[in-house]
């Protein structure tokens, strides 16, 4: 659960006085206090323009910009910022603009004005994720899960992208993180990972990166290595490229043997011995073969066998075949074949991804954007099996986290969704300002708009200005403000595709706006010009 608090006291505005002071120029700003808007704002002043206000005795955040005579902004001054930022006269607070745009450009001559407001008591809490469980439970910057693989009962190591950077993680299943090795930028697509419970491997291009499972520590690199259909098990790895299988001692990758099998290799899972295979033209059989052997174990009526992983002990595989409309996930070996079996939930696909340790049983779907891992609990088998029965047994889900694609997540009737219609979200509310004495003929309501930039969401009013941003920035693109009539409490939803991140904020009434006249500007010293 995050928990982030923006508490912002409350400053309250008051009128400004724009006004330019050359140096050749006697006037002093004490001096110029005493004139009107009217009075300077048909007088030409060239830049910086000295800007001098008198604040009210209350506190805040102040948030300052220039408008050009169409009220278009052209300039912030300032945003979220509080007294320490300005210098402080005889009459208030001192600030100035250098009389260029947004762009750097100088603004061309006319009538421009300074107006702003003061925000306070605004409240921002951040309350719940939502569609991504593996931040919910703490990993705060996966952004996509791409693999996972249980290692040990107590252990997985995952594949993900963390602030855009594939790394790998070691975790619990309970979510405490291990360790983390960030692979690089030059690492551009997903990486080919596998594991076991001493090793990690992770191949981009033709180079083979082994890391220590323990600590993340690299301890070598193993070149020239084509295909990415491997299979890592007690310390030895095992690459299938066609119809050939090479076996690779770690971590040096030491060349153990070689061998060719009857025909193209589509799944492998290295075992204790021998490593299981499923060939192409065989997409019902499991041919367990070793340099000396080739032992075969028909799964007929079980469809096309979509993925292999080896069993915890090191002699039986794991493997999810796929009839029609049915998945079923079942443990084979070759003595007993089907030992047990379990039913994936219907409208599920085949796991992308099965491993195991001890009584534990990992299984991670994929879809187009979306993903889920679920580590399962195995109960002691309570009735005898065979192949034709296969012992019937209780799971208990452990973990069950997932990432749901909601880059277009949208608002109905029934609260939020992950996949909206398409339709714009409302992103905006309008709240009523406090009153201004210094002011009195100022705006009674304000419209805040959520909007994001540079992928961080900030409150802004709609004239452009502002008001105080909602969180870090984290490439959140998609923005919901979200209002319940006669209550004060907005609900804000950010999201950036593989999260959705609600949060609650009050106090938007504590907000008040200022106007501090106009001035004509005039064109800039020349170049060289006596001041």
């Amino acid at each position: 659960m995050i928990l982030r608090r923006f508490c912002i006291l409350a400053i309250a505005g008051a009128q400004l006085l724009a006004a330019n002071l050359p140096a050749q120029n006697a006037t002093s700003a004490e001096d110029l206090s005493t004139q009107t808007a009217d009075d300077t704002s048909e007088v030409p002043v060239a830049p910086p323009v000295r800007i001098t206000f008198a604040p009210p005795e209350l506190a805040g955040r102040f948030v300052v910009g220039v408008f050009d005579a169409k009220g278009f902004l052209v300039r912030t001054l300032m945003t979220d910022q509080d007294k320490s930022v300005f210098d402080i006269g005889l009459n208030g607070f001192i600030t100035s603009w250098d009389g260029k745009l947004a762009d750097g450009t100088a603004a061309a001559p006319g009538r421009y004005s300074v107006r702003g407001y003061v925000v306070g008591g605004v409240e921002v809490e951040g309350v719940a994720f939502h569609f991504n469980d593996w931040v919910a439970d703490g990993f705060a910057d996966w952004q996509v899960v791409a693999d996972v693989m249980l290692i040990a009962p107590d252990r997985l190591v995952a594949l993900v992208a963390a602030d855009s950077i594939w790394t790998i993680v070691a975790a619990s299943p309970e979510g405490k993180i291990v360790w983390r090795v960030p692979l690089g930028e030059d690492v551009e697509t997903a990486p080919v990972v596998q594991a076991d419970a001493d090793w990690v491997v992770a191949k981009s291009g033709d180079a083979i990166r082994v890391f220590s499972a323990s600590d993340g520590s690299q301890v070598a690199t193993i070149p020239h290595v084509s295909s990415d259909l491997m299979s890592l098990n007690r310390g030895r790895l095992y690459v299938a490229d066609g119809q050939k299988l090479a076996g690779l001692q770690l971590p040096e990758g030491k060349p153990i043997h070689d061998w060719t099998v009857p025909s193209k290799i589509i799944h492998i899972a290295a075992l204790e011995n021998e490593v299981a295979v499923i060939l192409e033209n065989k997409p019902s059989e499991i041919l367990w073969t070793s340099p000396d052997t080739n032992r075969r174990v028909d799964l007929e009526g079980s469809g096309s066998l979509e993925t292999l992983g080896a069993g915890a002990d090191g002699s039986s595989v794991w493997v999810a075949g796929e009839n029609g409309e049915t998945v079923t996930v079942r443990e084979v070996n070759l003595e007993e074949g089907v030992i047990r079996e379990l039913k994936v939930d219907p409208g599920d696909p085949a796991p992308a991804r099965i491993s195991a340790s001890g009584s534990r049983l990992g299984l991670l779907f994929a879809w187009d954007r979306s993903t889920r891992w679920t580590c399962l609990e195995r109960e002691a088998t309570a009735t005898e099996s065979t192949s034709e029965n296969p012992a019937t047994v209780d799971w208990t889900i452990i973990a069950n986290r997932q990432i749901v694609d909601s880059a277009r997540f949208g608002i109905s009737s029934d609260g939020l969704v992950a996949a909206g219609d398409g339709d714009v979200l409302p992103d905006y509310v309008t709240v009523k300002l406090l009153p201004n004495p210094l002011n009195p003929n100022h705006p009674d309501k304000l419209v805040v708009v959520a909007r994001s930039e540079d992928g961080q969401v900030w409150l802004t009013a709609d004239n452009g200005l502002k008001l105080l941003p909602v969180s870090e920035p984290d490439g959140w693109t998609r923005v919901a403000l979200i209002t319940e009539a006669d209550s004060d409490e907005v609900t804000l939803y950010q999201g950036n595709g593989w999260v959705v991140e609600e949060f609650q904020i009050t106090g938007l009434n504590q907000i008040a706006s200022f106007d501090g006249g106009t001035f004509l500007l005039g064109a800039p010293p020349k170049p060289n010009s006596p001041e």
